[in-house]
Protein backbone atom coordinates (compact mmCIF):
# COMPACT_ATOMS: atom_id res chain seq x y z
CA UNK A 1 0.00 0.00 0.00
CA UNK A 2 1.85 3.33 -1.60
CA UNK A 3 1.86 6.18 1.12
CA UNK A 4 3.35 9.72 0.04
CA UNK A 5 4.05 12.96 1.61
CA UNK A 6 4.20 15.67 -0.63
CA UNK A 7 3.39 19.60 -1.35
CA UNK A 8 0.38 20.72 -3.08
CA UNK A 9 1.57 21.56 -6.83
CA UNK A 10 0.47 24.69 -7.86
CA UNK A 11 0.58 25.73 -11.83
CA UNK A 12 0.13 29.13 -12.95
CA UNK A 13 -2.33 30.06 -16.21
CA UNK A 14 -1.96 33.08 -17.96
CA UNK A 15 -4.94 33.95 -20.55
CA UNK A 16 -3.99 35.59 -23.55
CA UNK A 17 -5.58 39.62 -24.36
CA UNK A 18 -9.04 39.38 -25.61
CA UNK A 19 -9.93 41.00 -28.52
CA UNK A 20 -11.39 44.21 -26.14
CA UNK A 21 -8.38 44.62 -24.20
CA UNK A 22 -6.04 44.41 -27.40
CA UNK A 23 -8.82 47.16 -29.00
CA UNK A 24 -8.65 49.09 -25.88
CA UNK A 25 -4.46 49.81 -26.19
CA UNK A 26 -4.15 47.31 -23.03
CA UNK A 27 -0.56 45.82 -22.48
CA UNK A 28 0.49 42.75 -21.18
CA UNK A 29 2.24 43.15 -18.21
CA UNK A 30 3.93 39.55 -17.82
CA UNK A 31 6.97 37.70 -18.38
CA UNK A 32 7.62 34.35 -18.29
CA UNK A 33 9.47 30.74 -18.44
CA UNK A 34 8.28 27.34 -17.65
CA UNK A 35 8.95 28.00 -14.00
CA UNK A 36 9.30 31.72 -13.33
CA UNK A 37 7.26 34.66 -13.98
CA UNK A 38 7.38 38.58 -13.42
CA UNK A 39 4.65 40.67 -12.68
CA UNK A 40 5.27 44.14 -13.93
CA UNK A 41 4.29 47.82 -12.67
CA UNK A 42 2.61 50.50 -14.52
CA UNK A 43 5.29 52.54 -12.89
CA UNK A 44 8.37 50.14 -13.95
CA UNK A 45 8.22 48.61 -10.62
CA UNK A 46 8.36 44.10 -11.04
CA UNK A 47 7.95 40.70 -8.62
CA UNK A 48 9.04 37.70 -9.64
CA UNK A 49 7.59 34.45 -8.57
CA UNK A 50 8.60 31.04 -9.32
CA UNK A 51 6.14 27.80 -9.71
CA UNK A 52 6.49 23.88 -10.01
CA UNK A 53 4.85 25.24 -13.89
CA UNK A 54 4.00 28.15 -15.60
CA UNK A 55 1.96 27.93 -18.83
CA UNK A 56 2.20 30.98 -20.92
CA UNK A 57 -0.48 32.96 -23.34
CA UNK A 58 0.06 30.56 -25.82
CA UNK A 59 -0.23 27.01 -24.61
CA UNK A 60 -2.87 24.97 -26.11
CA UNK A 61 -5.55 23.30 -24.02
CA UNK A 62 -4.28 19.71 -24.90
CA UNK A 63 -0.98 20.83 -23.89
CA UNK A 64 -2.14 21.88 -20.66
CA UNK A 65 -3.88 18.56 -20.14
CA UNK A 66 -0.64 16.77 -20.75
CA UNK A 67 0.83 18.90 -18.34
CA UNK A 68 -1.02 18.97 -15.17
CA UNK A 69 -4.22 16.34 -15.95
CA UNK A 70 -2.85 13.26 -17.47
CA UNK A 71 -0.45 12.03 -14.33
CA UNK A 72 -3.31 13.19 -11.99
CA UNK A 73 -5.90 10.43 -13.96
CA UNK A 74 -3.09 7.99 -13.85
CA UNK A 75 -2.72 8.46 -9.70
CA UNK A 76 -6.30 7.99 -9.50
CA UNK A 77 -6.84 4.77 -11.16
CA UNK A 78 -3.81 3.62 -9.09
CA UNK A 79 -6.22 4.53 -5.68
CA UNK A 80 -5.13 8.19 -4.76
CA UNK A 81 -7.52 10.34 -4.13
CA UNK A 82 -6.87 13.25 -6.38
CA UNK A 83 -8.56 17.39 -6.42
CA UNK A 84 -7.55 19.66 -8.85
CA UNK A 85 -8.79 23.54 -8.23
CA UNK A 86 -8.47 26.07 -10.55
CA UNK A 87 -8.43 29.61 -8.58
CA UNK A 88 -8.02 33.35 -9.61
CA UNK A 89 -9.97 36.77 -10.29
CA UNK A 90 -13.27 36.62 -11.86
CA UNK A 91 -12.56 36.65 -15.96
CA UNK A 92 -8.62 35.08 -15.68
CA UNK A 93 -10.05 32.25 -17.61
CA UNK A 94 -10.55 29.18 -14.67
CA UNK A 95 -13.69 28.00 -16.27
CA UNK A 96 -11.96 27.94 -19.79
CA UNK A 97 -9.24 26.43 -18.51
CA UNK A 98 -11.68 23.63 -16.29
CA UNK A 99 -14.09 23.02 -18.55
CA UNK A 100 -12.91 24.70 -22.25
CA UNK A 101 -15.34 24.60 -25.10
CA UNK A 102 -17.67 21.32 -25.00
CA UNK A 103 -18.60 22.00 -28.63
CA UNK A 104 -14.81 21.33 -30.09
CA UNK A 105 -12.40 18.83 -29.13
CA UNK A 106 -9.46 21.35 -29.86
CA UNK A 107 -11.02 23.28 -26.92
CA UNK A 108 -12.10 20.99 -24.50
CA UNK A 109 -10.60 21.91 -20.97
CA UNK A 110 -9.18 19.62 -18.37
CA UNK A 111 -12.43 17.60 -17.07
CA UNK A 112 -13.47 16.99 -20.37
CA UNK A 113 -9.73 15.45 -21.33
CA UNK A 114 -9.07 14.10 -17.92
CA UNK A 115 -12.36 12.09 -18.42
CA UNK A 116 -11.68 11.13 -22.08
CA UNK A 117 -8.23 9.73 -20.45
CA UNK A 118 -9.95 7.88 -17.84
CA UNK A 119 -11.79 5.85 -19.56
CA UNK A 120 -9.25 5.01 -22.88
CA UNK A 121 -7.20 3.79 -19.66
CA UNK A 122 -10.29 1.88 -17.95
CA UNK A 123 -10.53 0.13 -21.47
CA UNK A 124 -6.72 -1.42 -21.20
CA UNK A 125 -7.38 -2.52 -17.32
CA UNK A 126 -8.53 -6.24 -16.80
CA UNK A 127 -9.88 -5.54 -13.22
CA UNK A 128 -13.48 -4.99 -12.73
CA UNK A 129 -15.02 -1.26 -11.62
CA UNK A 130 -17.87 1.19 -10.73
CA UNK A 131 -18.09 4.70 -12.12
CA UNK A 132 -19.68 7.32 -10.32
CA UNK A 133 -20.28 11.10 -10.73
CA UNK A 134 -21.74 13.89 -9.08
CA UNK A 135 -21.93 17.48 -9.40
CA UNK A 136 -22.44 20.21 -7.03
CA UNK A 137 -22.31 23.93 -6.37
CA UNK A 138 -21.80 26.23 -3.48
CA UNK A 139 -24.06 29.30 -4.05
CA UNK A 140 -24.19 31.81 -1.20
CA UNK A 141 -22.62 29.20 1.33
CA UNK A 142 -25.69 26.82 0.30
CA UNK A 143 -24.60 22.84 -1.08
CA UNK A 144 -27.09 22.59 -4.24
CA UNK A 145 -26.98 19.73 -6.31
CA UNK A 146 -26.72 20.35 -9.72
CA UNK A 147 -27.72 17.29 -11.17
CA UNK A 148 -31.00 16.51 -9.12
CA UNK A 149 -33.97 18.39 -10.97
CA UNK A 150 -35.19 20.01 -7.76
CA UNK A 151 -32.10 21.83 -7.31
CA UNK A 152 -31.56 20.11 -3.81
CA UNK A 153 -30.03 22.01 -0.96
CA UNK A 154 -27.68 19.28 0.50
CA UNK A 155 -26.17 19.29 3.96
CA UNK A 156 -22.62 18.11 5.34
CA UNK A 157 -22.23 15.73 8.03
CA UNK A 158 -19.07 14.27 9.84
CA UNK A 159 -18.66 11.68 12.54
CA UNK A 160 -16.06 9.88 13.29
CA UNK A 161 -16.06 6.67 11.18
CA UNK A 162 -17.40 8.48 8.08
CA UNK A 163 -15.56 11.81 8.16
CA UNK A 164 -17.15 14.42 5.78
CA UNK A 165 -19.91 13.66 3.45
CA UNK A 166 -22.33 15.23 1.13
CA UNK A 167 -25.74 13.68 2.35
CA UNK A 168 -28.18 12.99 0.01
CA UNK A 169 -26.33 13.96 -3.27
CA UNK A 170 -27.13 12.05 -6.34
CA UNK A 171 -24.51 10.15 -7.96
CA UNK A 172 -24.84 8.85 -11.59
CA UNK A 173 -23.38 5.28 -12.40
CA UNK A 174 -21.30 5.87 -15.81
CA UNK A 175 -19.75 2.96 -18.04
CA UNK A 176 -18.73 5.71 -21.01
CA UNK A 177 -17.50 8.77 -22.00
CA UNK A 178 -20.53 9.89 -23.58
CA UNK A 179 -22.70 9.25 -20.30
CA UNK A 180 -19.92 11.00 -18.11
CA UNK A 181 -19.69 14.04 -20.44
CA UNK A 182 -23.46 14.17 -20.72
CA UNK A 183 -23.57 14.51 -16.95
CA UNK A 184 -21.20 17.02 -16.76
CA UNK A 185 -22.93 18.94 -19.39
CA UNK A 186 -26.10 19.14 -17.31
CA UNK A 187 -24.41 20.03 -14.24
CA UNK A 188 -22.21 22.90 -16.14
CA UNK A 189 -25.81 23.78 -17.86
CA UNK A 190 -27.69 24.68 -14.01
CA UNK A 191 -24.73 26.20 -12.76
CA UNK A 192 -25.68 29.96 -11.37
CA UNK A 193 -23.86 32.61 -13.99
CA UNK A 194 -24.56 36.06 -14.37
CA UNK A 195 -22.82 39.33 -16.55
CA UNK A 196 -20.57 41.93 -14.37
CA UNK A 197 -18.32 44.64 -15.78
CA UNK A 198 -15.22 42.29 -16.03
CA UNK A 199 -17.20 38.65 -16.97
CA UNK A 200 -19.84 38.36 -19.25
CA UNK A 201 -20.18 34.96 -18.00
CA UNK A 202 -19.17 35.58 -14.61
CA UNK A 203 -20.03 32.45 -12.48
CA UNK A 204 -21.56 33.07 -8.78
CA UNK A 205 -20.43 29.56 -7.37
CA UNK A 206 -17.89 27.53 -6.72
CA UNK A 207 -18.52 24.18 -8.65
CA UNK A 208 -17.05 20.48 -7.72
CA UNK A 209 -17.47 17.83 -10.00
CA UNK A 210 -16.36 14.44 -8.83
CA UNK A 211 -15.51 11.27 -9.99
CA UNK A 212 -15.34 7.99 -7.73
CA UNK A 213 -13.73 4.77 -8.93
CA UNK A 214 -14.22 1.45 -6.97
CA UNK A 215 -12.88 -1.44 -8.31
CA UNK A 216 -11.61 -5.20 -7.38
CA UNK A 217 -8.71 -6.92 -9.15
CA UNK A 218 -8.25 -10.68 -7.91
CA UNK A 219 -4.69 -12.00 -8.19
CA UNK A 220 -2.80 -14.88 -6.86
CA UNK A 221 -5.88 -16.03 -4.63
CA UNK A 222 -6.26 -12.56 -3.33
CA UNK A 223 -8.76 -9.71 -4.22
CA UNK A 224 -7.28 -6.16 -4.40
CA UNK A 225 -10.35 -3.11 -3.63
CA UNK A 226 -9.23 0.19 -4.19
CA UNK A 227 -11.45 3.25 -3.27
CA UNK A 228 -10.83 6.59 -4.79
CA UNK A 229 -12.44 10.09 -5.90
CA UNK A 230 -11.20 12.79 -7.80
CA UNK A 231 -12.88 16.33 -7.34
CA UNK A 232 -12.74 18.88 -10.16
CA UNK A 233 -12.98 22.36 -8.34
CA UNK A 234 -13.91 25.53 -10.50
CA UNK A 235 -13.76 28.47 -7.89
CA UNK A 236 -15.62 31.33 -8.34
CA UNK A 237 -13.25 34.30 -8.92
CA UNK A 238 -12.68 36.97 -6.55
CA UNK A 239 -13.54 40.29 -7.61
CA UNK A 240 -13.39 44.05 -6.05
CA UNK A 241 -16.68 45.61 -6.06
CA UNK A 242 -15.76 48.68 -7.69
CA UNK A 243 -14.12 46.66 -10.41
CA UNK A 244 -16.78 44.35 -11.19
CA UNK A 245 -19.44 46.99 -10.81
CA UNK A 246 -22.11 44.58 -8.90
CA UNK A 247 -25.17 45.78 -6.95
CA UNK A 248 -28.33 43.81 -5.38
CA UNK A 249 -28.24 40.07 -6.07
CA UNK A 250 -24.66 40.69 -7.47
CA UNK A 251 -23.11 42.48 -5.10
CA UNK A 252 -24.38 39.60 -2.10
CA UNK A 253 -22.99 36.84 -4.39
CA UNK A 254 -19.75 38.95 -4.49
CA UNK A 255 -19.85 39.18 -0.95
CA UNK A 256 -20.61 35.39 -0.13
CA UNK A 257 -17.76 34.76 -3.31
CA UNK A 258 -15.21 36.52 -1.37
CA UNK A 259 -15.92 35.78 1.78
CA UNK A 260 -15.49 32.18 1.38
CA UNK A 261 -12.31 32.37 -0.43
CA UNK A 262 -10.81 34.67 2.63
CA UNK A 263 -11.93 31.75 4.73
CA UNK A 264 -9.88 29.51 1.72
CA UNK A 265 -6.63 31.46 2.37
CA UNK A 266 -6.88 31.75 6.20
CA UNK A 267 -6.40 27.64 6.00
CA UNK A 268 -3.97 27.91 3.13
CA UNK A 269 -2.32 30.13 5.86
CA UNK A 270 -2.94 28.01 8.69
CA UNK A 271 -1.54 24.65 6.72
CA UNK A 272 1.60 26.33 5.59
CA UNK A 273 2.51 27.40 9.16
CA UNK A 274 1.77 24.01 10.56
CA UNK A 275 3.80 22.30 7.59
CA UNK A 276 7.01 24.09 9.04
CA UNK A 277 6.40 22.62 12.59
CA UNK A 278 4.14 24.89 14.49
CA UNK A 279 0.71 23.87 15.73
CA UNK A 280 -1.75 25.94 14.31
CA UNK A 281 -5.73 25.61 14.91
CA UNK A 282 -6.99 25.39 10.97
CA UNK A 283 -10.37 26.75 10.90
CA UNK A 284 -11.99 24.21 7.91
CA UNK A 285 -15.68 24.91 9.30
CA UNK A 286 -15.41 28.98 8.82
CA UNK A 287 -16.61 27.64 5.07
CA UNK A 288 -18.74 25.16 3.13
CA UNK A 289 -16.01 25.07 0.81
CA UNK A 290 -13.16 24.44 3.31
CA UNK A 291 -15.41 21.82 5.16
CA UNK A 292 -16.00 19.90 1.99
CA UNK A 293 -12.96 19.88 0.59
CA UNK A 294 -10.62 19.35 3.72
CA UNK A 295 -9.12 16.38 2.68
CA UNK A 296 -7.54 18.00 -0.20
CA UNK A 297 -6.08 20.47 1.91
CA UNK A 298 -3.49 18.93 4.14
CA UNK A 299 -5.09 15.45 3.93
CA UNK A 300 -5.28 11.76 1.94
CA UNK A 301 -5.10 13.84 -1.26
CA UNK A 302 -2.88 14.14 -4.35
CA UNK A 303 -4.00 18.52 -4.79
CA UNK A 304 -2.91 20.60 -7.67
CA UNK A 305 -3.77 24.30 -7.45
CA UNK A 306 -4.03 25.93 -10.75
CA UNK A 307 -4.29 29.70 -10.60
CA UNK A 308 -5.44 32.06 -13.37
CA UNK A 309 -4.18 35.25 -14.26
CA UNK A 310 -5.29 37.78 -16.49
CA UNK A 311 -1.79 39.83 -18.22
CA UNK A 312 -3.77 43.38 -18.57
CA UNK A 313 -1.68 45.84 -16.65
CA UNK A 314 -4.63 47.90 -15.13
CA UNK A 315 -5.77 44.28 -13.00
CA UNK A 316 -1.76 44.27 -11.49
CA UNK A 317 -3.31 44.33 -7.70
CA UNK A 318 -5.60 41.42 -8.66
CA UNK A 319 -2.38 38.96 -10.67
CA UNK A 320 -0.32 40.11 -7.76
CA UNK A 321 -3.20 38.99 -5.29
CA UNK A 322 -3.53 35.56 -6.94
CA UNK A 323 0.26 34.93 -7.08
CA UNK A 324 0.75 35.39 -3.16
CA UNK A 325 -2.29 33.23 -2.54
CA UNK A 326 -0.43 30.37 -5.27
CA UNK A 327 2.91 30.91 -3.48
CA UNK A 328 1.43 30.46 -0.08
CA UNK A 329 -0.45 27.36 -1.30
CA UNK A 330 3.06 25.88 -2.37
CA UNK A 331 3.91 25.43 1.17
CA UNK A 332 1.11 22.72 1.69
CA UNK A 333 1.76 19.65 2.89
CA UNK A 334 -0.38 16.57 2.33
CA UNK A 335 -0.35 12.77 2.84
CA UNK A 336 -1.78 10.84 0.21
CA UNK A 337 -1.88 6.97 0.35
CA UNK A 338 -3.24 4.26 -2.10
CA UNK A 339 -7.11 3.81 -0.74
CA UNK A 340 -6.60 -0.32 -1.30
CA UNK A 341 -7.67 -2.81 0.92
CA UNK A 342 -6.80 -6.88 0.30
CA UNK A 343 -8.91 -9.39 1.08
CA UNK A 344 -7.65 -13.19 1.10
CA UNK A 345 -10.43 -14.66 -0.33
CA UNK A 346 -9.09 -18.15 0.13
CA UNK A 347 -7.25 -17.69 3.44
CA UNK A 348 -10.04 -20.02 5.34
CA UNK A 349 -9.04 -22.74 2.65
CA UNK A 350 -5.29 -22.79 2.83
CA UNK A 351 -5.66 -23.03 6.65
CA UNK A 352 -8.07 -26.02 6.43
CA UNK A 353 -5.26 -27.53 3.76
CA UNK A 354 -3.09 -26.86 6.01
CA UNK A 355 -4.44 -28.47 8.70
CA UNK A 356 -5.49 -31.22 7.36
CA UNK A 357 -1.74 -31.85 5.50
CA UNK A 358 -0.26 -31.44 9.00
CA UNK A 359 -2.55 -34.47 10.19
CA UNK A 360 -1.67 -36.79 7.72
CA UNK A 361 2.07 -36.10 8.42
CA UNK A 362 1.78 -36.64 11.92
CA UNK A 363 0.05 -40.08 11.49
CA UNK A 364 2.29 -41.16 8.97
CA UNK A 365 5.16 -40.27 11.06
CA UNK A 366 3.53 -42.63 13.83
CA UNK A 367 2.89 -45.43 11.29
CA UNK A 368 6.32 -45.32 9.79
CA UNK A 369 7.67 -45.87 13.93
CA UNK A 370 5.29 -48.71 14.11
CA UNK A 371 7.11 -49.87 10.95
CA UNK A 372 10.59 -48.91 11.85
CA UNK A 373 10.37 -51.01 15.02
CA UNK A 374 8.63 -53.81 13.07
CA UNK A 375 11.99 -53.77 11.01
CA UNK A 376 9.96 -54.08 7.67
CA UNK A 377 12.17 -52.47 5.25
CA UNK A 378 10.03 -52.04 1.94
CA UNK A 379 7.52 -50.32 3.50
CA UNK A 380 9.91 -48.11 5.63
CA UNK A 381 11.11 -46.99 2.41
CA UNK A 382 7.63 -45.83 0.95
CA UNK A 383 6.35 -44.19 4.24
CA UNK A 384 9.85 -42.22 4.03
CA UNK A 385 9.30 -40.80 0.91
CA UNK A 386 5.20 -40.12 1.53
CA UNK A 387 7.30 -38.16 4.82
CA UNK A 388 9.20 -36.43 2.52
CA UNK A 389 6.43 -34.99 0.55
CA UNK A 390 4.33 -34.20 2.70
CA UNK A 391 6.93 -32.05 4.66
CA UNK A 392 7.11 -30.22 1.27
CA UNK A 393 3.43 -29.98 1.37
CA UNK A 394 3.20 -28.29 4.62
CA UNK A 395 6.00 -25.87 3.73
CA UNK A 396 4.33 -24.85 0.89
CA UNK A 397 1.27 -24.56 2.72
CA UNK A 398 2.52 -22.23 5.61
CA UNK A 399 4.54 -20.00 3.02
CA UNK A 400 0.93 -19.66 1.27
CA UNK A 401 -0.42 -19.13 4.79
CA UNK A 402 1.95 -16.45 5.92
CA UNK A 403 1.85 -14.53 2.62
CA UNK A 404 -2.38 -14.50 2.98
CA UNK A 405 -2.06 -13.18 6.41
CA UNK A 406 0.90 -10.72 5.60
CA UNK A 407 -1.78 -9.19 2.94
CA UNK A 408 -4.32 -9.10 4.98
CA UNK A 409 -2.60 -7.06 8.08
CA UNK A 410 -1.65 -4.11 5.35
CA UNK A 411 -4.93 -2.70 6.19
CA UNK A 412 -6.20 -1.95 9.64
CA UNK A 413 -9.88 -2.09 8.44
CA UNK A 414 -11.60 -4.55 6.05
CA UNK A 415 -12.24 -2.84 2.57
CA UNK A 416 -16.26 -3.42 3.14
CA UNK A 417 -16.22 -1.50 6.68
CA UNK A 418 -13.57 1.79 4.69
CA UNK A 419 -15.90 1.87 1.94
CA UNK A 420 -19.26 2.22 4.20
CA UNK A 421 -17.32 4.78 6.04
CA UNK A 422 -16.39 6.92 3.30
CA UNK A 423 -19.54 6.66 1.26
CA UNK A 424 -22.07 5.68 3.62
CA UNK A 425 -24.55 5.55 0.25
CA UNK A 426 -23.00 2.81 -1.17
CA UNK A 427 -24.10 -0.45 -0.06
CA UNK A 428 -25.46 -1.23 -3.44
CA UNK A 429 -22.54 -0.45 -5.08
CA UNK A 430 -20.69 -2.72 -2.03
CA UNK A 431 -23.00 -5.89 -2.99
CA UNK A 432 -22.11 -5.21 -6.65
CA UNK A 433 -18.32 -5.53 -6.31
CA UNK A 434 -18.80 -8.63 -4.39
CA UNK A 435 -20.77 -10.61 -6.96
CA UNK A 436 -17.85 -9.45 -9.41
CA UNK A 437 -15.28 -10.65 -7.63
CA UNK A 438 -17.46 -14.13 -7.17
Amino acid sequence: MGDSQDNVQVYIRVRPLSEGEISEDHKSAITCTPTSLRLLREDGDSREFSFDRIFSQETPQEEMFKQSGQKLVEAFLGGYNVTMFVYGQTGAGKTYTMIGNTEDPEGYGLMPRALEYLFFLLQERKDEHLVKVSFVEIYNEKIHDLLSDEQTVLQIREDIRKGVFLEGSREEVVSSISEAKTWMKRGQASRRIAETKMNSVSSRSHAIFTVTLQSVQNENQCASYKNSSFHFVDLAGSERVRAANTAGDRLKEGCSINKSLSVLGNVINALAVSSKGKKMHVRYRDSKLTFLLKSALGGNAKTLFIANISPVDSQYVESLGTLMFAQRAKLIKNSAKVNEDFKGESLAAVSEELRRAKDELRALQEKFTVLEKAGIAAAEAGASERIRKLEAKVMEKSAALRESVGLLRKCLKSWETQLVETHPDQQESLLYLKDLSG
